[in-house]
């Protein structure tokens, strides 16, 4: 019984201390259906229990529409929870995630709106990039053979220098026999 209390003196500080949670919204695209999965993750917070609530448009998010809702410890001493949702790629609704914990005075809520205009940019750096990097294959290869073909050419007319030069010897040579 002393070990006890003296690890619960301690530790009594880490114990009865509430820590905040980190709430964030997350979009990710799932490519097994073509949409789009919105999670709400809060983590690093302590007591346990936490309310976290999934809202489209304003309105609770059903039960049975939403995956997750564990509670799962960190190595920290902390917890973490993850609810989901799948969502079309057409969907337009705002989706708020919200959490109330003992060590936040009011609640906390995290907004996501979906807009395909948030993803015009990323679409167009990912082109610019493909196009980039194509842009530099083609180049290389380009300058790959046209190293290759001048290395022949090259090659070739040493190979005519040669001949030339040694034309020019036998004719030399033909012009000192007659004179002598």
């Amino acid at each position: 019984m002393e070990t006890l209390k003296g690890y619960l003196k301690k530790r009594g500080n880490q114990i009865s201390s509430a820590v905040k949670p980190r709430v964030r919204l997350i979009q990710k695209a799932n490519s097994d259906s073509g949409g789009f999965r919105v999670s709400c993750l809060a983590t690093g917070f302590y007591p346990r229990h936490i309310n976290l609530t999934l809202f489209r448009d304003e309105q609770p998010v059903s039960d049975h529409e939403i995956t997750g809702g564990d509670l799962l410890p960190n190595a920290d001493g902390t917890y973490q929870m993850r609810k989901s949702l799948e969502i079309s790629a057409a969907d337009k609704h705002r989706y708020t995630c919200s959490a109330t914990h003992l060590s936040l005075d009011n609640k906390l809520d995290v907004t996501l709106e979906f807009e395909f205009k948030s993803m015009i940019p990323s679409i167009l750096i990912v082109l610019a990039l493909v196009l980039m990097f194509g842009t530099g294959a083609v180049i290389y290869k380009w300058k790959q053979g046209a190293s290759s073909k001048s290395a022949y050419f090259a090659a070739s007319s040493s190979e005519e220098s040669l001949k030339t030069t040694s034309k020019h010897k036998t004719q030399q040579e033909a012009v000192v026999k007659e004179t002598s």
